[in-house]
């Protein structure tokens, strides 16, 4: 299948097979027994060269398929990608002041399952993404429901077994290679509506993760410019999210982290939506400690904006063990204490983010010191501006 410019060709498949049933659309109905691409490559670039997106596929099916054409309704009952790689990369580009956003199609489609497995999926989109690489081993999803005019998904089931997820971020100056794009705004533009997915069961089995800095050299403990987790388990019901909306329901998050920390058991409600971020009951444990956490912040805590307002509660129970794992560098002011023992803290604050009031500050190590503080921080994101006035 060839494109119109030259020596392009978007779709290659050395076998296709189609087994379709003509005799129903006399009833307006297209039903379709199978459709199946093996060992299929795809390759799509725009003129500008702003998006490439390759594909290499060994096998692809579709089961048992209709298109009810009368009610604009697609439905996939069993659909398989088997050993597929996957590549994106973006470059930036002038904008399109001449495209306008089109209506929705008018058509749903119902997923009964689908699965895939061996997957790659690799992403470019430099300077901000040097590299975003995904692979699954294997993962379903199950009873869907996609409405395109209303732009919505609804999945029943998602379960991925054996992800592994790389996070490179890049240098975020400007990208050498890619011409700059040249300043034409139109102000007449308009955005696209948000989508609204919802899924009511995600299960992640001993998946794993790494983000790394450029040129990183992993240091002992914990690194916050090479983080690497194992064993990740997840459990979300009741998942929501629309543009910047999201509520996840998290019944469990466990996970190992190369520095040895091993998150146990994590629950809680995270929230977010254009009044700001919520976390409700959350509880972070590991074999010797426990977090406890309530917040409450507005929409510009992540600008650091000193008029956002924060309210906070955090109960804290962590063993000399876990705190000489993740920074060893003081293991030697631990020396003659129990890895058992535990720093036991309770804090809690309001205010705004550039003037807080500590209303309780307690920070206790049993039979070494108690310490008890209230008062006021202004300047919390300003080090240079950094004041308070507090009671000890």
């Amino acid at each position: 299948l060839l494109l119109t410019p030259e020596r392009d060709t978007l779709l290659q498949s050395s076998k296709i097979q189609l087994g379709a049933a003509p005799a129903a659309l006399l009833k307006g109905e297209l039903r379709v027994n199978e459709i199946a691409l093996h060992k299929t490559d795809f390759r799509f670039s725009t003129a500008d060269s702003s998006l490439s997106l390759s594909a290499s596929i060994h096998q692809f099916s579709i089961q048992n398929a209709t298109v009810d054409l009368k009610k604009s309704h697609i439905t996939l009952p069993d659909s398989r990608l088997d050993n597929g790689n996957i590549a994106l990369v973006l470059r930036e580009s002038a904008p399109d002041t001449s495209a306008t956003e089109s209506a929705p199609l008018p058509w749903s489609i119902s997923v009964g399952e689908l699965g895939l497995s061996n997957i790659h999926y690799a992403m470019q989109m430099r300077p901000t993404i040097e590299n975003m690489d995904v692979s699954i081993e294997n993962a379903s999803l199950r009873q869907g429901e996609i409405d395109l005019s209303r732009q919505s998904v609804r999945l029943s089931e998602v379960i991925i077994d054996k992800g592994d997820y790389r996070y490179y971020p890049g240098s975020g100056g400007e990208d050498t290679d890619t011409p700059a794009p040249t300043e034409n705004i139109d102000n007449d533009s308009t955005e696209s509506s948000p989508w609204t997915i919802q899924v009511e069961k995600l299960r992640l089995h001993n998946n794993s993760a790494l983000y790394a800095l450029p040129t990183q050299i992993p240091q002992k403990g914990l690194d916050l410019g090479y983080l690497s987790l194992s064993h990740i388990e997840i459990a979300i019901d009741s998942l929501y999210n629309r543009g910047g909306e999201i509520r996840a329901p998290i019944k469990q998050i466990s996970f190992a982290e190369r520095s040895g920390l091993a998150v146990t058991q994590t629950h809680g409600v995270f929230v977010m939506d254009s009044t700001g971020i919520a976390l409700h009951d959350f509880q972070m444990q590991t074999a010797l400690s426990k977090i406890t956490a309530r917040l409450e912040a507005g929409n510009d805590i992540f600008a650091q904006s000193p008029q956002t307002p924060v309210k906070a509660d955090l109960q804290a129970q962590i063993a000399i063990g876990d705190i000489v794992t993740l920074f060893p560098q003081y293991s030697e002011y631990t020396r003659g204490l129990l890895l058992s023992s535990c720093l036991q803290s309770h804090i809690s604050l309001y205010g705004e983010l550039g003037d807080l009031h500590l209303k309780e500050g307690d920070v206790t190590l049993p039979e070494a010191f108690v310490c008890q503080a209230t008062g006021n921080v202004q300047n919390l994101t300003q080090t240079d501006r950094l004041q308070g006035n507090l009671a000890w």
